[in-house]
């Protein structure tokens, strides 16, 4: 709810900033991303709390994927805070090429998953809490990647050298 309330608040500020509209239209995203990014935080959490509390198996496998996923979505998470806190090209351009490589795990990872279905080896209760997480891991990944590509267009003066943003 804390979230979901400074949303309201840092959308608000962006509208009654006195910026150029060009920066507010590229800006306006950010707090509503932000929080669709914490909201696939929370469903990820829940899939794992339900997991415990129900005993829901997963494989070996699905352990080892799901650790590598979110050491990943994690390194984005942190790229970002720092892009966020001085922007520059290669953090940026980092945070793309990260979110492409995930991009290409998680696809990897649900072939892998619809396999270990189709041979038995999959427990039926884990399939759709195993889906919801790479889900939401993808959907925060989207996010994380156009919040990068904003920053990266708007790092970039019309000439094409660099420009450090303070977006502090």
């Amino acid at each position: 709810m804390e979230v979901h309330k400074q949303e309201k608040l840092l959308t608000k500020s962006l509208l009654e900033a006195d910026i150029a509209t060009h920066i507010r239209t590229a800006l306006i995203r950010l707090p509503y991303r932000l929080t669709r990014i914490a909201d696939m935080m929370e469903n990820i959490l829940n899939c794992c709390k339900n997991k415990a509390e129900d005993n829901v198996p997963f494989t070996a496998e699905a352990h080892s994927e799901l650790e590598r996923l979110c050491a990943i979505l994690l390194h984005m998470l942190l790229n970002t805070r720092e892009a966020l806190d001085a922007a520059e090209i290669r953090t940026l351009e980092h945070l793309i090429a990260i979110s492409e490589k995930l991009h290409g795990m998680l696809s990897d990872f649900r072939i892998a998953h619809w396999g270990r279905v189709e041979a038995g080896v999959c427990h039926y209760q884990s399939s759709s809490m195993y889906l919801d997480i790479l889900d939401s891991i993808d959907l925060a990944r989207k996010y994380l990647e156009k919040i990068g590509r904003t920053m990266f267009e708007f790092n970039l003066t019309p000439s094409g050298t660099q420009q450090t943003l303070d977006c502090k």
